[in-house]
């Protein structure tokens, strides 16, 4: 039993650990680079729809599963 309970916290400590470094990333990441958002991010006004709609984008990814 100790096995399992050592897997199990192993993993809640790298999951942890994986989410810190991902926080610490984003926060860097908006330090360095506040002056480029607009080009990386571009404002439009057209919203972003699936070619043929989303029932054909629901088709698509149920026949991934067959």
């Amino acid at each position: 039993m100790d096995s399992i309970e050592n897997v199990a916290l192993i993993g809640a400590l790298l999951k942890v650990k994986n989410t810190e470094d991902l926080s610490r990333l984003q926060l860097e990441n908006k330090k360095n680079f506040p002056e480029k958002a607009a080009e990386i991010f571009p404002i439009t006004d057209k919203s972003a729809d699936y070619p043929g709609g989303i029932n054909a984008l629901r088709q698509e990814v149920a026949h991934l599963f067959i």
